[in-house]
């Protein structure tokens, strides 16, 4: 997928209030009794779509103002669901997922005991790994040493927003043989 992924660490009380809102949007999900890792934005009441995507945009509002201890955004014209679910440990805090009609959103509460930093470790010394996928975790990796420990407890938040369909490595190198009206304006 095309996308634009943005990380954020919010900390202090807001985390704490982010955690029990993140809990209550997840509690709504209906999963398929057929296929439970099934996630699709149908899962959702569209009332709980609505609040989640507008508090995508006042997080994009105020991605520059404290409790926001961190804020990236990066693109990523590769990667699928996948990347990013596998970062969170399987057990500990709650990780919330929601498939949304424009991408996806996650959430996790930090402190963790270090239990995604050493998941994180792991999937870094893996071999023959896509560079897309180093670059989400040294983000990562970036957001949750940020403001520690002044900032626990701290929330952090993963926003892909998908723009268009993957873009292969040939697409970006015939790119590059030219400059595209919009830069020539």
């Amino acid at each position: 997928m095309n996308q634009l992924v943005a990380i954020s660490k919010i900390g202090g009380n807001a985390a704490v209030v982010l955690a029990e809102r993140f809990a209550g949007w997840h509690a709504q999900r209906i999963r398929d009794p057929d296929d439970p890792s099934l996630i699709e934005p149908s899962q959702w009441p569209e009332q709980t779509i609505r609040q989640i995507n507008s508090f995508r945009a006042r997080l994009r509002e105020n991605v520059n103002y404290p409790p926001v201890l961190y804020h990236s955004m990066h693109v990523d014209m590769w990667s699928m669901g996948d990347v990013f679910a596998a970062v969170f440990p399987i057990v500990g805090s709650p990780v919330f997922q929601f498939c949304l009609y424009d991408g996806m959103v996650y959430g996790y509460a930090l402190p963790d005991d270090g239990a995604i930093t050493r998941r994180l470790k792991r999937h870094g010394r893996a071999k023959g790994r896509a560079a897309e996928c180093l670059w989400f975790e040294r983000s990562l990796q970036q957001a949750i040493d940020a403001r520690e420990p002044l900032g626990q407890p701290s929330f952090l938040i993963i926003d892909r927003f998908i723009v268009g369909s993957l873009i292969t490595d040939e697409e970006v190198l015939e790119s590059l043989g030219s400059a595209p009206d919009w830069v020539n304006e």
